[in-house]
């Protein structure tokens, strides 16, 4: 027995394809399909295309505008330090307005930037190139007015220096005002620009020698609102100083009492052709004063109080000047009557007799005054007019208007006086007789 043959993929495929040879072999020729590519009809010969005409020429293109070119646009560049910013500017080209926006060049030493323009010549306009020049080394104008510069309050020890104007690259610029620490016996001497010839050329500011002493009076004093009184101080009034060649203005301030001494404020005096400064000092105050208080002053007293006696005011003699004493009320007492005191003069001063409470006398050794005038009165049926007179109380006389008094029958009225017995004036009262 023959040992079975595995078969294999190849001796398969090989059978296939002898299977298919020998059904294609036996098929009817009409029904063979031939599949290779078919040559190309031939070509159709085709009409020839009519004539096109040319196209028309292009428009030619001005070489310059003939007017004026729209307006400038706003553009806002900032600042570059170093650097100049050029315009933006509107360019002709292919025959329409094109705009060309600004940028910025680098500053160049001594020159200045033009800018161009269109100017128009003839029948159009022809651009004028911007271009770098040669600056003024010196300005042919004076400067512009000078600017008012806020520098505040003053300091101590510096000096202000105003705000001046600048020739920097062929234009005005402004420098503003600054603080320079002073120097001493020194004073600063501000610069200006002077005309020379075609031109204006700066005198430059510098630190001179400062006079030692001031060849003009001092300035007005200031008016200084100083608070109100202190007790035991005393106000030193503001004064002009002379520093580093120049007056300065020291504020007043309060000193402090000294016992028996007077301030006495010091003050310019011309010696020769110079001012020099008698120094403010305390002095010995004198205990007297040599001439008469000021006139009194008016106190607001308000009305009458009840059982209170009001005092006047005075001046009084304080530390070798005058000083007001204000008026107030005092209680009023028994028996006693306020004498005002006065300031009388002595020899070479005057001495104040000091005012008390007196003993009220019982009668007064003066005559009364004279009566007070008062209207007539007109008869009254059945009354008799009593005419006003003056009466003594509280040691002084007081005056008591008339009045009308009921007639009795048969008796007549005899008004009253003042009688002088001895060393006093006596009342003797009016009566019916």
């Amino acid at each position: 027995m023959l040992p079975r043959i595995k078969p294999t993929l190849t001796s398969v495929l090989l059978a296939a394809l002898t299977t298919l040879a020998a059904a294609t072999a036996v098929a009817q020729p009409g029904s063979v399909r031939d599949r290779r590519r078919q040559p190309p009809p031939p070509a159709q010969p085709q009409p020839p295309a009519p004539p096109q005409p040319p196209p028309p020429p292009a428009p030619p293109v001005a070489a310059h505008p003939t007017e004026a070119p729209p307006p400038v646009r706003n553009e806002r560049p900032g600042a570059r330090r170093g650097m100049v910013w050029v315009e933006g500017r509107w360019d002709w080209q292919n025959g329409q307005w094109a705009w060309t926006s600004g940028r910025w060049e680098k500053e160049r030493p001594g020159k200045r930037w033009q800018a161009g323009r269109w100017e128009k010549r003839g029948d159009r306009f022809e651009w004028n190139v911007d271009v770098w020049v040669d600056l003024p080394q010196f300005p042919t104008a004076a400067p512009p007015p000078p600017r008012v510069d806020r520098r505040g309050g003053d300091r101590r020890g510096f000096e202000w220096v105003e705000g001046r104007w600048d020739w920097q690259n062929g234009a005005w610029v402004w420098s503003t005002g600054h603080w320079e620490k002073q120097r001493p016996g020194k004073r600063w001497q501000a610069g200006r620009w002077e005309k020379r010839g075609d031109r204006f050329e700066w005198s430059a500011e510098l630190w001179i020698d400062a006079p030692t002493f001031p060849t003009a009076e001092p300035p007005q004093p200031r008016v200084e609102r100083r608070p109100g009184m202190r007790r035991g101080l005393v106000w030193m009034e503001g004064r002009w100083d002379w520093q580093n060649g120049d007056w300065v203005w020291m504020g007043g301030r309060w000193e402090k009492e000294q016992p028996g001494k007077r301030w006495q404020a010091g003050r310019w005096l011309k010696r020769g052709d110079r001012f020099e400064w008698e120094a403010d000092v305390w002095i010995d105050q004198p205990q007297f004063p040599t001439e008469a208080p000021p006139p009194p002053r008016v106190d607001r007293r308000g009305g009458p109080r009840r059982s209170m006696a009001w005092i006047e005011g005075r001046w009084d003699w304080q530390n070798g000047a005058w000083v007001w004493m204000e008026g107030r009320w005092e209680k009023e007492r028994r028996g006693k009557r306020w004498r005002a005191g006065r300031w009388q003069q002595r020899g070479d001063r005057y001495e104040y007799e000091a005012d008390a409470w007196d003993e009220i006398p019982q009668y007064p050794t003066a005559p009364p005054p004279a009566p007070t005038a008062e209207p007539a009165q007109a008869p009254k049926a059945g009354y008799v007019w009593v005419a006003g007179n003056h009466e003594w109380r509280d040691g002084q006389y007081i005056w008591m208007p008339g009045h009308w008094e009921r007639q009795k029958a048969n008796l007549r009225w005899v008004d009253g006086r003042w009688d002088k017995q001895g060393d006093r004036f006596v009342w003797i009262p009016g009566a019916w007789q």
